[in-house]
């Protein structure tokens, strides 16, 4: 059923979801004191919109995410697992070899991609997407080729609404738009609760270091 929220109608499920997901999306970002405040705003926003689409309040977000004590590879790798979405936040130095830690993340996440599709039904597997870019500065076009341009949403010139928490309604827009994608994406993984997804997800191998840096050179088109 539908309810109307702040002019948008939100769906909201009459069951509760049976797949083994603990957050509703993934947030992968290159971390820059400089821009801390767009980035925890702009998990606010996310935060509501996903949770509107999957009915999960949690988000994955690493300070808030990661407790004291925990160990960081196995929990990052683990959230990404357990998360309906992943949404990286793109710019000029997300893949980066000089922090590996976002090549590892998109990489893990490409590889759950590949999974959930090779369960899909052919027509299904057309539409469904695990990974939708967050273009935080520059273009689409320049984002690695291991990612769909058509996935992808333009946060440029937004800064201002996001740093501010002051939405106009071309903020909104884009807002919305992000909503009735995931949306639709979730209801294509709601047809599949019955598969096993977390255990399929064991197969993956985690590359070395060395691994990764490589795999960051195939990526620059």
């Amino acid at each position: 059923t539908g309810l109307l929220l702040f002019g948008k109608c939100i769906f909201v499920k009459q069951t509760s979801h049976t797949m083994a997901f603990e957050y509703s999306s993934f947030i992968s970002y290159r971390h820059n004191d400089l821009n801390e405040t767009y980035f925890e705003n702009l998990k606010d926003f996310l935060k509501s919109e996903v949770f509107s689409a999957t009915n999960i309040a949690e988000i994955f977000y690493d300070k808030v995410s990661i407790k004291w004590g925990v160990l960081w590879d196995n929990k990052i790798y683990s959230g990404i697992e357990e998360s309906f979405f992943f949404l990286p936040v793109w710019y000029y130095h997300y893949l980066n070899e000089d922090n590996l830690w976002c090549a590892r993340e998109l990489y893990h996440a490409l590889e759950i991609e590949k999974i959930i599709r090779n369960q899909l039904t052919p027509k299904d597997q057309d539409k469904f997407a695990f990974i939708f870019p967050l273009i935080y500065k520059g273009s689409a076009e320049l984002i690695p080729s291991c990612l769909s341009e058509k996935n992808a949403k333009s946060l440029v010139g937004y800064e201002i609404p996001i740093k501010t928490k002051k939405v106009n309604k071309k903020f909104q827009d884009v807002i919305n738009n992000i909503y009735d994608t995931l949306l639709e994406q979730y209801l294509i993984l709601e047809k599949y609760a019955h598969v096993d997804f977390q255990t399929l997800f064991q197969q993956i191998k985690r590359p070395s270091d060395a691994e990764i840096k490589e795999w960051i050179k195939a990526q620059k088109k």
